[in-house]
């Protein structure tokens, strides 16, 4: 137990450590919302009204824009700095909340959602760290809920990412649906993003 909270607690300074840092601009950050999410709105997956949570929500694009667009958006992220910053670049928007949260801790949420969104954040957590994460999810979802996770790690091969997710979330999430897309900054990189669709058994 001691050792789980050491390991939350080196991730958490981890990322504040980073996004205190002046001009911070990993590559992977976009202005815009993720491809996968604008494309789900067209399949009909994203719909007004939902309810949508975003873990590892950075500085808020993406789930302000989701909130633009008529759901219901809790966005969290560990650090508490960058989710200030986020309440800063979208303040009053309706239909949206900002919390600063650990995914890998014991987390009570009045909430179910329709939607949880994973924008790159499982890859960073540890493996001790993860069945905390699994479980949480469960507490968040509902049978139904969709979970739509993103992986970008440039040391893993698609069937990995793959295998990986797999044997994490299978026992409680059925996987619909896996693409390869460009990163929202293509021009910087040669590789894919795995996405993986899965739904709430």
């Amino acid at each position: 137990m001691m050792l789980n909270h050491f390991r939350r607690w080196r991730v958490q300074r981890s990322w504040e450590r980073k996004w205190r840092t002046p001009n911070y601009r990993p590559d992977w950050l976009a202005d815009t919302p993720r491809p996968f999410v604008l494309t789900g709105f067209d399949a009909g997956w994203l719909v007004p009204g939902q309810t949508v949570l975003e873990i590892g929500c950075g500085l808020g694009t993406t789930a302000a824009w989701l909130a633009q667009h008529g759901l219901e958006v809790l966005a969290v992220d560990i650090s508490s700095h960058v989710i200030e910053q986020a309440q800063k670049n979208f303040p009053n928007q309706p239909g949206l909340e900002f919390r600063c949260a650990d995914v890998c801790a014991p987390v009570t949420c009045p909430t179910v959602f329709d939607v949880i969104i994973d924008t790159g954040c499982l890859q960073h957590i540890p493996p001790g760290l993860r069945d905390c994460y699994r479980k949480n999810l469960l507490a968040w979802s509902r049978t139904g809920s969709r979970f739509v996770l993103t992986m970008h790690q440039r040391d893993r091969t698609a069937a990995e990412r793959l295998a990986e997710v797999q044997s994490l979330f299978s026992a409680g999430f059925e996987l619909v649906h896996t693409q390869e897309m460009p990163p929202p900054n293509a021009e910087k990189f040669n590789h894919l993003n795995s996405i993986f669709h899965f739904v709430r058994r």
